[in-house]
């Protein structure tokens, strides 16, 4: 046999169906097509879209519950109707300021129009483009400078003493290049951006970049989508000037139902059969509904761990697992790699915080009847090894929760199938 051979041919797939990408506007492995359920969502998404002259909304939910890729469905069936939009969602950087806001959008655009050889906006933009790409790579001009009409090679570090690109200059390109979108054909532009829980650590810092982009946000014939946490709409809520520019309530997402993920799954697998092969599923319903309620419906958890039960369980042949399969492989990987490398105190903590949910240093130190400073060392040592990570700061306190692989300690398998775990040790 190949020893190289895929895993996932073995089952009569082209790739992994329990991949956490998400779905692509254009290109992927998996298609933008296997998207599935969010009906009611979607449709209040597109008919913003369709309500013409532009809007600002937000997409809420936890991490993981599938808001890029719930986006990305709408924008892909926005392009067939004549709408542009950046093939790729962009992806905000926490040290952005708000200028990098409208560059990167610009960016953005730029790529896609080249990547559809449209010349005639693209090359507008390609000295604005390239002048960022190098600011970005060689951080050593002096100022932001830039001729319109002209460009400078890589590897170049002087300043260049032309007139500035103003904030003015950038939006003023900006409308432009939208102006120009809707002259070639275009009904209205969508611009869609990621990551923004990254800022609202910094509410000061977010607030302040909101109210700077607010006329940028107000430029005709665009739709801002922007993707977030939770606690995004009560941040926008307490800027006056941007709340009263934010189109309908957040379109808040909630885990898929059961059913809904099942159908996920075996939508993804009957897209990458491969002709002529038998195929094998990886998996029963069983499988996907103890991980389900595992993680609270948090299918990106739950495809991560149908991935790693596989590879772990496969060598020569396809396995389907069930449940007490899955429950056998993944209780033994989370012992051998993580918490058999920790130490007894150590693994007592890490237990103690899986059953609170999430937790500070004070409330485990009192639980465990532990010292703070001694509680501290624990804490940085899980975090270290990934087995915990920062939910959020509230004062001094900080809080913790476990990763999703902790979870998989609490799949003990049954009486009966207890000897099978020497087979993965």
């Amino acid at each position: 046999m190949d020893e190289m051979r895929s895993i996932w041919e073995l089952y009569g797939l082209k790739a992994n169906p329990f991949s956490t990408d998400p779905l692509l506007v254009k290109g992927g492995i998996i298609p933008i097509d296997c998207f599935y359920g969010r009906r009611e969502e979607g449709e209040r998404l597109e008919k913003q879209f369709r309500s013409e002259g532009g809007s600002r909304i937000l997409v809420i939910g936890s991490p993981g519950v599938g808001k890029t890729t719930f986006v990305n469905f709408s924008r892909a069936k926005a392009i067939k109707n004549k709408f542009f939009s950046p093939f790729q969602e962009i992806k905000a950087q926490p040290d952005w300021n708000a200028d990098d806001f409208i560059l990167n959008s610009l960016s953005a655009i730029y790529s896609t129009l080249k990547l559809l050889d449209e010349k005639e906006i693209s090359e507008r933009l390609k000295p604005v483009v390239d002048f960022y790409e190098i600011k970005n790579r060689q951080g050593s001009l002096g100022a932001n400078y830039l001729t319109i009409g002209g460009s400078v090679g890589y590897g170049e570090t002087k300043s260049i003493h032309h007139p500035a690109l103003t904030s003015s200059a950038l939006l003023e390109l900006f409308q432009q290049t939208i102006a120009g979108l809707k002259k070639s054909g275009y009904r209205e532009v969508i611009i869609h951006y990621n990551n923004i829980e990254l800022f609202e650590e910094d509410e000061t810092r977010l607030k302040s970049i909101l109210n700077k982009i607010r006329d940028f946000l107000q430029t005709p014939n665009v739709h801002f989508v922007f993707v977030g946490s939770e606690s995004l709409p009560s941040i926008c809520q307490s800027i006056p000037r941007v709340s009263a520019i934010i189109q309908d309530t957040p379109i808040k997402l909630s885990p898929l139902s059961k059913e809904d993920v099942q159908s996920v799954i075996q939508k993804r697998i009957d897209v990458l059969k491969i002709p002529g092969l038998f195929t094998v599923s990886p998996c029963t319903n069983d499988a996907i509904f103890l991980l389900y309620n595992l993680h609270d419906g948090n299918i990106r958890a739950i495809l991560n761990s149908l991935s790693t039960a596989v590879l772990e369980i496969v060598k020569d042949a396809p396995v389907t697992l069930d449940e007490q399969q899955t429950k056998i492989v993944l209780n033994s990987v989370a012992k051998k790699r993580f918490t058999s490398q920790l130490s007894p105190t150590v693994q007592k903590v890490l237990h103690e915080l899986l059953i609170m949910k999430n937790g500070t240093n004070t409330m485990l130190s009192k639980k465990l009847d532990m010292k703070p400073q001694n509680m501290s060392s624990y804490l940085k040592e899980l975090s270290k090894s990934g087995c915990i990570f920062l939910v959020k700061s509230e004062g001094k306190e900080k809080f913790y929760a476990v990763s999703d692989w902790v979870k998989w300690l609490t799949l003990e398998p049954d009486k009966t199938t207890q000897a099978k775990l020497d087979r993965f040790a």
